[in-house]
């Protein structure tokens, strides 16, 4: 059983398995993105490193902004 707690810090805290099945280090800066009632965390690092490493590359810039386009026009399906 996991216990959930409430904070006005920016920190999640996991139990270490959970972090081990994430690949997750302590201090690691991540993304967490809320779909309906689940919870997505993007390692923030690793995004960062790629975006800077593709920065003047037309192809990237432009496939980010057609799934970012695609994404906040998605619609998560209503529950059965």
């Amino acid at each position: 059983m996991t216990v959930v707690q409430s904070t006005n810090n920016d920190v999640i805290s996991l139990p270490q398995w959970l972090m081990n099945s994430l690949n997750l280090h302590d201090g690691d800066k991540i993304k967490p993105v809320v779909e309906g009632h689940l919870l997505r965390l993007s390692n923030l690092d690793q995004f960062l490193a790629l975006k800077a490493s593709l920065k003047d590359n037309n192809d990237f810039d432009s496939a980010i902004e057609n799934l970012n386009g695609k994404w906040q026009s998605w619609k998560t399906p209503e529950s059965v």
